[in-house]
């Protein structure tokens, strides 16, 4: 490759490195405008903020799960919320029972159905049937992080308005291992 290909190689790399960057900044100027106006981000995922949001907890109790004291609440919809986001709409749809580590604050057991049926693309892609059931487990390992432990579901739904399908599904995590990792930085000089 002659200096002047060369030139012209760096020159369009420098140009994509400097497009992505730009793309970068406006991508966090407008998360970080969207935090100031206290707007959450728009990931569309479940977290127990949104149970918070959307649900109404009834029987408190104390019990003891795996060992440890937890706080139990039923959960139903609350009458009250009326959803905006698909995350905010799929949990008031849900009602069950959830476990709360009391010392970590951490939801330790999540049992949960659906109250009604849920519908995907107003039921053409996908209807979840009243009754589909899902269980999570959490626990604290190695004295140092929540890491998943169970999931169990048994769904039943329409997808495509054709097709019927009843699932159940039951998934087990174990054998955690903790790996510690060097990485060595080193700059070589390009091949000629």
């Amino acid at each position: 490759m002659s200096d002047s290909d060369q030139r012209k190689e760096n020159e369009k790399a420098q140009k994509e490195i400097e497009s992505a960057q730009r793309r970068e900044t406006k991508k966090e100027s407008k998360e970080e405008k969207t935090k100031q106006e206290g707007q959450e981000d728009k990931e569309d995922h479940p977290g127990i903020e949104i149970f918070l949001r959307v649900s109404q907890f009834k029987n408190p109790r104390r019990e003891r799960f795996r060992g440890q004291d937890v706080l139990v609440f039923d959960f139903e919809p609350s009458p009250e919320f009326k959803p905006h986001k698909m995350a905010e709409d799929i949990v008031h749809n849900l009602a069950g029972v959830i476990w709360i580590d009391e010392r970590a604050h951490q939801v330790a057991r999540l049992e949960a159905y659906f109250v009604g049926d849920f519908r995907i693309g107003g039921g053409v892609l996908a209807n979840l049937q009243k009754g589909t059931t899902l269980i999570f487990e959490q626990a604290y390992l190695n004295n140092e992080v929540w890491l998943p432990t169970y999931v169990e579901a048994h769904v039943k739904a329409r997808v495509l308005l054709l097709k019927g399908l009843k699932e159940n599904a039951v998934i087990r995590y174990s054998d955690y291992k903790k790996f510690n990792t060097n990485v060595i930085p080193t700059v070589v000089a390009p091949k000629q």
